[in-house]
């Protein structure tokens, strides 16, 4: 795609998009975005802990039913996409903050499109054992799968609430869910930084058993995990 660097304000006001001698004009399309968001099937899945995959999705609206265009990297490089309704699921990782240009065929002037983020995003959650704040190697799998994907998507702050079952008492299953929180906190950051992110924010909540299952006449052990929450880093 040919890519020229254009004054953002031109580019508003141009109302066709430039095509070789002898092509048909096209509008610029709308509605062009490219979105960071959660998968809906789980990439992972031990026992009871799991991860969804971060995904990018493409959504245009193209004038005239028009529907012959191409996607690229910063670098250039042609992005693949798969059709998922009336979205396109982008088989190239994007990060936040990197550029993904549009054209409407290999020779039209590349358009930027802006990457948002559709969150924050669930990742998943990790399990722990009975009154343990113990990783086990299910868990460091699980955290070591969440880093890679909050990497690829240079989404590199985090938000882990820690969660109890009803066994035990109010205040003891708060410093239990702390602990384990900060045990998953601890794993992950670690994780983020082995992969080169210098400074990952990763923040830390105890909810005790007060998220626990609705059903308060047994216990639940599924209660007992932690969240992982993902957002743009502010």
């Amino acid at each position: 795609m040919k890519r020229y660097f254009l004054v953002s304000a031109v580019i508003l006001a141009l109302p066709t998009v430039a095509l070789p001698a002898g092509a048909k004009d096209y509008s610029f399309p709308t509605n062009m975005k490219v979105t960071i968001e959660r998968g809906e099937t789980p990439i992972m899945k031990s026992k009871s802990s799991v991860v969804f995959p971060i995904v990018n999705k493409f959504s245009v609206t193209m004038p005239n039913g028009y529907m012959d265009f191409v996607l690229e990297t910063e670098s250039g490089e042609e992005i693949r996409m798969v059709a998922d309704g009336s979205e396109y699921l982008l088989q190239t990782p994007i990060a936040l903050g990197e550029e993904v240009f549009f054209g409407v065929d290999t020779q039209t002037v590349g358009k930027p499109i802006r990457v948002l983020v559709d969150g924050p995003i669930t990742l998943g959650h990790v399990h722990f054992a009975s009154s343990s704040s113990r990783l086990n190697e299910e868990a460091k799998f699980i955290l070591d799968e969440m880093a890679q994907q909050m990497y690829s998507s240079g989404l590199f702050s985090a938000s882990l609430v820690g969660m109890t079952d009803i066994a035990g008492n109010t205040i003891s299953n708060l410093g239990l869910s702390l602990r384990r929180a900060n045990m998953a906190a601890k794993y992950l950051k670690s994780a983020l930084m082995e992969l080169g992110v210098e400074d990952p924010n990763i923040v830390v909540e105890n909810m005790g058993e007060y998220l626990s299952s609705v059903d308060k006449k047994s216990i639940n052990p599924y209660d007992r995990k932690v969240f992982v929450t993902v957002y743009p880093k502010v």
